[in-house]
């Protein structure tokens, strides 16, 4: 299955910036980029991002989303691509 590479990259920044302001908008955003991966992408941290979210710890949940976005091999940092070289 393939990825829509820049829908990816523009839902995982969405959701990073709703876990910033601690807002619950994070869960909808999750949904729609669970639905823009295949199934085997990230399935763990994705599950792990979804526990923390739904309990609110939107710290934790910060940190899980640099994980499923290094698992993705998309730096949520300076790089305008939002791909690693």
């Amino acid at each position: 299955e393939s990825i829509d590479r820049h829908r990816v990259f523009s839902l995982l920044h969405e959701l990073e910036q709703f876990l910033r302001e601690d807002d619950y908008k994070a869960v909808k955003t999750l949904e729609d980029l669970r639905k823009a991966l295949p199934s085997d992408k990230a399935r763990s941290e994705l599950s792990d991002l979804e526990k923390h979210i739904e309990r609110y710890a939107f710290e934790k949940a910060l940190e899980t989303l640099t994980k499923v976005a290094g698992a993705l091999d998309i730096s949520l940092g300076g790089n305008p691509n939002g791909w690693r070289p």
